[in-house]
């Protein structure tokens, strides 16, 4: 058999190496919660359509507000990943749909990115009770409080 030369070999291996890498930088769209379409949003009639006529061509609400159920949402979002980096949200769309005593519609308004607050996380931490040891506090504590007393292996040896 006889050997293949080094320079036909990389010829066949650089470019197969060099599209597996550009492979590995995929880019992909992912649709994420309601998805609204313009047909679905004129079919609410407010004052006409209720909770029920309204799950109905809606679904059920991607969330309803905690403190009373007059407010419903549908929330969705599309984002776009590139290889290995952090997704970016392309567009952000949340409908708030609110009824009135009755459950008859009172008015459906549409949300969109411009809409939105940045909410900053608090990063405290909740104080415990109790001593803050440190490594070599931990690592040597123990240190002379064993006794033979106290020793569970004793009677086997």
């Amino acid at each position: 058999m006889r050997a293949v030369p080094r320079r036909v070999a990389l010829r066949f291996v650089l470019p197969l190496v060099a599209v597996g890498a550009l492979s590995a930088c995929s880019h992909s769209v992912d649709t994420r919660g309601y998805v609204l379409r313009e047909k679905t949003l004129a079919e609410l009639k407010p004052g006409v359509s209720t909770r029920e006529s309204v799950e109905q061509v809606m679904g059920s609400p991607s969330s309803v507000a905690p403190l009373d159920d007059k407010t419903w949402y549908y929330i969705g979002q599309t984002e776009e990943t590139v290889a290995f980096f952090k997704p970016n949200v392309v567009e952000r769309h949340v409908l708030v749909v609110k009824f009135d005593d009755a459950g008859t519609l009172q008015s459906a308004k549409m949300l969109d990115q411009q809409d939105t607050q940045e909410v900053k996380m608090v990063m405290r931490e909740t104080p415990t009770a109790g001593n803050e040891l440190t490594f070599m506090q931990q690592m040597l504590g123990n240190i002379g409080r064993f006794s033979r007393q106290g020793d569970p292996n004793q009677g086997r040896r």
